[in-house]
């Protein structure tokens, strides 16, 4: 269930950092370009020609790099707006978890609640404190407290959420 729930924002996680990487790559190309620019424009030796063909291919990285910078700005403002439903589809199979959960630690609580009584039904008296232990420890059990303290630290009480970092910059 969680794998299903999951199946589409991990989609958009692969495309946004897909997107990252060429972004982070058009700005790098760009960012060593342009020096090279600089020297071969202030260079007399260098032809009008030679000078015009790089000047274009530095104003092609650019553009190259603003459209990466900008499909990867895109498709974060996508998760962003995917991630309401997201939270959603996960806190529901979350809930029928915990469900599940609450009913496996009832089951094993009341087991060893029918597994005391059995053992102590006549109640011998060197085993009493034993006995008092086992049931203090049985009663103090509370699988709902259990799963709010696990909901808080782990699941959706907690702080924890993904967050992603922009291009670098140049």
């Amino acid at each position: 269930d969680f794998e299903q729930a999951q199946k589409g924002w991990l989609k958009l996680i692969r495309k946004l950092e897909d997107a990252k990487k060429l972004s982070d790559e058009a700005k790098e190309k760009l960012t060593k370009s342009e020096p090279a620019n600089r020297a071969i424009q202030s260079d007399s030796g260098v032809s009008d020609e030679q000078k015009r063909k790089v000047k274009e291919t530095v104003e092609t990285l650019k553009k190259e790099s603003a459209a990466q910078e900008s499909k990867f700005n895109q498709l974060n403002e996508d998760m962003n707006n995917a991630r309401p439903e997201y939270e959603k589809n996960m806190t529901t199979v979350l809930n029928r978890t915990h469900e599940f959960e609450k009913n496996r630690l009832e089951f094993f609580k009341q087991m060893f609640q029918d597994y005391h009584d059995s053992l102590f039904r006549i109640k011998p008296e060197n085993l009493e404190k034993a006995s008092t232990d086992f049931k203090k420890a049985l009663e103090s059990h509370n699988s709902t407290k259990d799963i709010a303290w696990w909901n808080s630290t782990y699941g959706t009480g907690s702080s924890a959420g993904p967050k992603f970092e922009g291009t670098i910059n140049t």
